[in-house]
């Protein structure tokens, strides 16, 4: 039993569903108290159902991250309840698909503002206390489509281009208290998704020729997170199957 996380707490948001549930899960099987913190609370409570314990008392909160004000009342309740945080994984994000002359301003504020303002107030939030914890770390979920150009991605790939540039800077700015890297999946299924890699074309630019599993996602988080990763910040590791050697 691999408990190296043990007496870590650790943040996911977006952690009631897909990679950031997956992202929780791992944290917990290693020994880490999770933080399970989504947009939707009763899925966030839900989710806590199938962490592993090990004997800590894991937690649900709601929030909203593309508003600043419900960060900062999550980060109430969270002190409140565990007292602090040694690792943000900050997994949460929508993903819109339109051209760029059919994008509303509303599609487009919206993007910006859970992609990129969110990671921005949770890590404006966290910064300080991560700052107190030995070995702390911020992993921010970006994209393939932030450096490779998919038409209908305009909106996306603007937030998480901001997210690479936010989390180098930051990463200046924090060390050597707390490192910051970037994390970026490639393709990778969806909750309940058959397990089909489906589109033969966009499969052959994929040098393992399937889409990423969350787990195998949450791995690389978990590792970013971890003291394997100590001397390690101001980085993005890919998690895409090859597809960004194209």
């Amino acid at each position: 039993m691999n408990l190296e996380l043990a007496g870590k707490t650790v943040i996911v948001t977006g952690g009631a569903q897909g990679i950031g549930l997956a992202t929780a899960q791992l944290f917990a099987s290693r020994g880490a108290q999770v933080i399970v913190a989504d947009l939707n609370g009763d899925a966030a409570k839900r989710a806590l159902e199938t962490l592993e314990s090990h004997g800590v008392a894991h937690l649900a909160v709601d929030v909203d991250v593309s508003s600043s004000a419900s960060v900062e009342s999550m980060k109430e309740r969270v002190l409140e309840a565990v007292g602090k945080v040694d690792v943000l994984a900050n997994v949460a994000g929508i993903y819109p698909n339109s051209l760029m002359t059919e994008t509303s301003d509303d599609v487009w504020r919206r993007t910006l503002a859970v992609n990129l303002d969110g990671t921005f107030f949770m890590c404006r939030a966290w910064a300080p206390v991560l700052s107190e914890q030995e070995g702390a770390a911020i992993v921010n979920v970006i994209s393939g489509a932030a450096r490779i150009p998919y038409p209908g991605l305009s909106a996306y790939s603007a937030s998480k281009g901001g997210v690479i540039s936010f989390s180098r800077v930051i990463a200046a700015e924090l060390g050597p208290s707390v490192r910051v890297n970037c994390l970026g999946p490639g393709g990778t299924l969806a909750d309940g998704q058959v397990d089909a890699d489906s589109d033969p074309q966009m499969m052959a630019l994929v040098p393992m020729g399937r889409l990423g599993r969350p787990e195998e996602i949450a791995e690389a988080i978990v590792f970013l997170g971890s003291d394997r990763a100590r001397y390690i910040t101001g980085q993005i590791l890919h998690v895409n199957g090859g597809r960004s050697m194209h």
